[in-house]
């Protein structure tokens, strides 16, 4: 069996908001490798997001 590893981050998104208080996400895929022929997933989290702030509206 071939266990799944994470890729890399994506870059961070842009700010859901232009304006004020706000948040942005990044991902990253279980590809590198992808688990095959009953390996383990990876564990952890497939995305993240934080706080981001644009000038006050």
């Amino acid at each position: 069996p071939v266990d799944g590893h994470w890729g890399r981050w994506s870059a961070w998104g842009t700010c859901s908001k232009s304006c004020d208080k706000g948040s942005q996400t990044r991902t990253r895929q279980c590809d590198d490798p992808t688990p095959k022929n009953g390996g383990s997933s990876c564990s952890g989290e497939s995305s993240q997001t934080k706080n981001c702030y644009n000038r006050g509206c």
